[in-house]
């Protein structure tokens, strides 16, 4: 039998080059911040909690980084119960007093920890960054709800 040799063929100079696909401006997800987190604060410190609050920590905050800063500042979700911080009707008139002058000026919010229990998480927004200032396990911040 005879041993037949594979012929080379040239590449084609006509072939259209390959251009990059287009970019879709997705809108960004919310990222996490600790960098301003206030974990010395008498009422929000945290050192007392077993690994079962850190675990619903962790997993809200997985839960909630699917979320646009939008949608999580529109409230709409009901277990997450988000809404921004009215500091007058709060047991800290004052507000996130261990930061400066100008992030104290943006709107603070919170989001619950789970839907019944574990307390809310305190924090504030630059751009699609939620800074954590606040672990709130024993709800604190509202001691009356």
């Amino acid at each position: 039998m005879a041993k037949k040799k594979i012929k080379a063929i040239p590449p084609q100079t006509s072939a259209k080059k390959i251009s990059a696909g287009v970019t879709v401006n997705a809108p960004h997800t919310i990222s996490f911040s600790f960098k301003y987190l206030d974990y010395q604060h008498d009422k929000f410190g945290f050192s007392e909690q077993n690994t079962n609050y850190f675990c619903k920590v962790i997993e809200r905050l997985k839960n909630v980084s699917s979320h646009t800063a939008i949608e999580l500042q529109s409230g709409r979700s009901p277990s997450l119960k988000a809404h921004c911080i009215d500091w007058s009707t709060t047991s800290e008139p004052k507000g996130f007093q261990n930061l400066n002058e100008q992030f104290q000026s943006f709107t603070p919010y919170q989001f619950a920890v789970s839907r019944n229990e574990h307390g809310r998480i305190h924090g504030f927004f630059i751009g699609d960054i939620f800074h954590i200032v606040w672990l709130d396990p024993s709800h604190q911040l509202y001691p009356s709800k």
